[in-house]
């Protein structure tokens, strides 16, 4: 779809497409609100692009000879108006329109930009931009550096910006991740590219690093991931790349109780192999830790169901899922038992049905006699009273439907709700919310 400049003469007549533009004339992508202030006679602002160049700003009295590219902001082919449909004007004042405009190819930050409508006058006058307003002949607008936040002025020359007042000074940080255990704090810190695993009781004698249990070899680049508890006991991942360029990591799965002696390895994957363990289904079933862990094989992936009491001894795999069937995309215990969604593949199609399980195979028993396919969502399990409610695709793949189950075949149905796309499964106070 192209969207060329036209003109016409008064009262709409003779109109006719613009052409002889110097270097040819562009397509309009869109155009900025309202003429030039100040400028005789007045020029149109306006994203225009051409085959040797991407979006960028261009102004046009209306006449061939008139009509200029104004910028190349992002150099080649390259747009610097966000694909070229979202219009970052920020306004105008002294006779200057002010607008954002993006100088990389990947789209970050936007830098303030000014234009009078003429080439000489469309210039770079701020950095990275966050916002932008007018006060007495100066526009004043958001500096955001690496570690600072500044408000800046500028009287719209090319010299004219200076600081106003530094609004916030952002010190170097750990980026803590901290999970509560007990009386103590759990903390996986990022200092630069090492990452680190600490407990805190709240003093200053009591905050420190604890052991890093190592896996088959120190070799690597090591990170950490998770801390889930279960059975009062914090759960974490650490994952090894062994070698530079190898794809594949070593995993371990740890466990501590806030003490260095506390802290050891349960579990870990055979060096060098495609093993994975889903973060997102792991539940405190019964004071213990159930997870669900897997492998793949070229396009196809294995699945199962495992459980851990913290000791390596006791961290095993419990139920394996049949071969081509999907990993869980919901888990929740229910009970003795738990319940959980999967997807069997069936002529290439994903058909998901609900089960409930105890932990063996025999005794998981499937609750839902689904036929057709459905879309495979990662769903939420949340119990009201002795219910839980999960959300599936419809089977015209159309919307989101909202079922609940009591364990049973019989009390396992869809709810009936007149609603769209429901999302969102949250209990409070014995009742589910939802949006």
């Amino acid at each position: 779809l192209h969207t060329s400049l036209w003109t016409a003469g008064p009262g709409f007549t003779r109109p006719v497409p613009l052409t002889g533009c110097r270097g040819g004339c562009p397509d309009v992508i869109s155009l900025f609100p309202g003429p030039i202030p100040e400028t005789s006679p007045a020029r149109l602002l306006f994203v225009g692009t051409t085959p040797s160049r991407g979006a960028e700003l261009w102004s046009t009295d209306g006449t061939a000879e008139g009509t200029w590219r104004l910028t190349d902001v992002c150099p080649g082919t390259c747009n610097a108006f966000s694909s070229g449909y979202l219009l970052p004007v920020l306004g105008s004042a002294g006779g200057r329109t002010y607008f954002l405009a993006i100088p990389k190819v990947n789209g970050e930050p936007s830098e303030l930009w000014t234009s009078d409508g003429t080439p000489a006058g469309t210039y770079r006058v701020g950095g990275a931009t966050r916002g932008v307003g007018a006060l007495d002949g100066r526009v004043y607008y958001g500096a955001q550096e690496s570690s600072r936040l500044e408000l800046w002025s500028t009287d719209g020359s090319p010299d004219g910006g200076q600081r106003v007042v530094l609004l916030h000074r952002a010190a170097a940080g750990s980026s803590p991740v901290i999970k509560a255990l007990g009386d103590l704090a759990v903390m996986i810190t990022y200092e630069g590219d090492l990452q680190r695993l600490w407990r805190s009781d709240g003093t200053p004698a009591g905050t420190a690093p604890l052991p890093r249990p190592v896996l088959s070899t120190d070799q690597g680049t090591f990170n950490y991931g998770g801390l889930f508890e279960a059975g009062g006991l914090l759960y974490f991942d650490l994952w090894r790349r062994p070698f530079l360029g190898q794809v594949l990591w070593d995993w371990a799965l740890l466990r501590t109780d806030g003490t260095p002696g506390g802290t050891r390895r349960v579990a870990a994957a055979p060096a060098g192999t495609n093993a994975f363990f889903d973060p997102l289904w792991r539940r405190d079933w019964n004071g213990r830790l159930l997870f669900v862990a897997g492998h793949t094989a070229g396009n196809s992936s294995h699945c199962s169901f495992w459980t851990s009491d913290g000791t390596a001894p006791g961290t095993r795999e419990i139920l394996p899922l049949p071969a081509g069937t999907h990993c869980p995309g919901g888990v929740e215990p229910f009970g003795s038992r738990f319940l959980f969604l999967a997807a069997f593949v069936q002529n290439g199609l994903a058909v998901p049905q609900l089960f409930v399980s105890d932990g063996t195979p025999e005794g998981t028993r499937q609750l839902t006699a689904f036929h057709e396919a459905r879309e495979f969502i990662a769903t939420e399990m949340v119990h009201a009273g002795g219910t839980v409610l999960f959300r599936l695709t419809s089977a015209d793949g159309q919307d989101v439907e909202v079922w609940r189950t009591d364990g049973t075949p019989e009390g396992t149905s869809r709810i009936p709700l007149n609603l769209h796309q429901p999302t969102g499964l949250h209990v409070f106070r014995d009742a589910v919310y939802f949006s």
